[in-house]
């Protein structure tokens, strides 16, 4: 039993580590699909936002020739700022940028001593793209500060360098997007390629969002998740241990019950009779202790043959039982046509009734065609069960078993009751 207990501890510690491992791959799972779909989508406004764009190829030298002030504050730079004064972009977005690569004699700045920290590249790498529009779309408090004291629209912080990523869509000229740390942050860039109205490769709009912005809708996702993986997980559970409890209920009834007459075996009496006496709960009631056998049975088995004699073992067994009322009284198959019966009384003459009930109705049964009847023989003890704890059942058994003997040896279909008081030393 012990074994079994470990096996099923196991066996559901395992199908936790099991669901647990498909829970933290599927919140993985769900992270990179998040990611994908807010790329998608991050990616599809860059594309809206390039599409609303029109300038030719003076409008973007003029914008060069600006500083980074006067083309924030061009009318190009408004009315593009104009095109994406919508709420639900407030509420997603951060920046929204065009940036051009620069050729060799348009770079003006290279990383430094004091800026290092700021484009996070060694000094003296040059600064080889330009942000040619730039909008605000959400302000936190860094942005409103460096808004307020004018060091937002510094010129040297509209040059900028792209990462493998970024330089990779460039060069490719192609809607995309990428995940990316800066000065900001981690946040989500989606790209998308702007052309003059003369056919002329501009550069890319940028469109950045906050990835810290969506995550309640990730965790939220996730939380649906976790929550009918904790309920599945737990029904799971439910459903093992039940059928885990019934298998053993069934392993209990293979290992215990004898399967022709239905009646518990030898092996049950031997190790769970003691264990499943309850002494405590009928401290002031009285146990007996039955042993029954059939009579000539030798001769049921010859005449009608072993069929016929199993058939009789399970309807005497079955008779038995019914007087009884087992459970929770207690019918044993000792051996052959031996039975072991275990019952709880409240007085010796309540024990004689049952013991003559049983005689009786096993006598009156018509088992076959010649009607011949059957007769059993039983001998028992009875004692309290205050004394039970302090007994050998072992001795008691014995003492039935004379009993029996002495019935079968004085005329059969009789019985003989030993009444024990006290406990005998």
């Amino acid at each position: 039993m012990r074994k079994n207990v470990i096996i099923m501890i196991v066996s559901a510690v395992l199908f936790l580590g099991i669901s647990t491992a498909v829970l933290v791959k599927s919140e993985r799972d769900i992270t990179e699909e998040f990611l994908n779909v807010l790329g998608e989508s991050v990616t599809d406004y860059a594309m809206e936002f390039a599409g609303n764009l029109t300038l030719s190829d003076s409008d973007v030298a003029a914008l060069k020739a600006m500083s980074f002030e006067e083309a924030a504050k061009s009318d190009i730079n408004l009315q593009f700022t104009a095109s994406v004064n919508a709420e639900e972009y407030r509420q997603k977005l951060r920046f929204i940028y065009l940036y051009v690569p620069l050729e060799e004699e348009e770079i003006k700045y290279r990383v430094n001593i004091d800026n290092q920290s700021y484009y996070h590249a060694k000094p003296g790498t040059e600064l080889d793209v330009m942000y040619l529009l730039d909008i605000v779309v959400r302000k936190d408090g860094q942005v409103e500060e460096r808004l307020e004291d004018g060091s937002y629209y510094e010129d040297y912080r509209r040059y900028s360098i792209l990462g493998v990523q970024s330089r990779a869509i460039l060069e490719a000229r192609e809607a995309a997007y990428a995940i990316i740390k800066d000065e900001w942050g981690e946040v989500l860039v989606g790209y998308a390629p702007v052309y003059t109205t003369e056919g002329s490769f501009i550069g890319m709009v940028g469109v950045d969002m906050d990835i810290d912005t969506m995550l309640p809708y990730k965790e939220m996702i996730i939380s649906h998740i976790v929550a009918l993986y904790l309920t599945t997980s737990l029904a799971l559970l439910g459903l093992f241990l039940f059928i885990y409890i019934r298998y053993m209920r069934i392993r209990r009834e293979q290992l215990y019950v004898d399967p022709l007459t239905n009646a518990y075996n030898r092996r049950y009496f031997n190790e769970m009779f003691r264990k499943n006496l309850q002494i405590k709960r009928n401290i002031h009631r009285f146990l007996v202790i039955l042993m029954i056998d059939i009579d000539h049975f030798k001769a049921v088995n010859d005449t009608y043959g072993h069929e016929k004699g199993d058939e009789c073992l399970k309807a005497i067994s079955e008779t038995i039982a019914k007087v009884l009322h087992a459970p929770p009284n207690v019918l044993v198959r000792y051996g052959g046509e031996e039975f072991l019966a275990a019952m709880t009384v409240d007085n010796r003459k309540q024990a004689e009734e049952i013991i003559a009930d049983i005689l009786r109705n096993v006598r009156e049964m018509d088992l076959f065609a010649d009607h011949r009847r059957v007769t059993i023989s039983g001998g028992a003890v009875i004692l309290p069960y205050g004394d039970v704890e302090k007994s050998n059942i072992q001795f008691l058994v014995k003492i039935a078993d004379d009993n029996l003997y002495y019935a079968k040896n004085n005329g059969r279909n009789c019985s003989k009751v030993t009444d024990f008081t006290t406990m005998p030393r």
